[in-house]
């Protein structure tokens, strides 16, 4: 009973002063689409969207970008939330925001 009772409490306070982290939650604009190609794995195409589908901006980058990474994702959402924003565009846009050599 003693045992039950310990256990009970500590449940009880750990559920209480336990707290939730807190994301960030940003609202994204548009959508981005990489499309690449295995007999030339160094080139790669992407194309920002709009809300409405419309393509806003592509830009074919010489050199092979990991989607699969946490931090190329946050910079290529960044970047479709930024050209989204924005409707005049400079060329080479993205691959100075991703800083690849080219």
């Amino acid at each position: 009973m003693k045992k039950l009772i310990i256990t009970a409490v500590l449940i009880a306070v750990t559920t209480i002063c336990s707290q939730a982290q807190q994301t960030a939650q940003t609202k994204n604009f548009g959508y981005w689409v990489v499309e690449g190609n295995i007999h030339a794995p160094k080139m790669n195409t992407i194309r920002f969207y709009n809300d409405e589908g419309k393509l806003i901006y592509e830009e074919t980058i010489y050199t092979r970008i990991n989607i699969k990474k946490k931090e190329t994702q946050q910079a290529l959402n960044l970047f479709c939330n930024r050209i989204n924003e924005q409707k005049d565009t400079e060329r080479k846009l993205l691959a100075l925001s991703l800083n690849l050599k080219q």
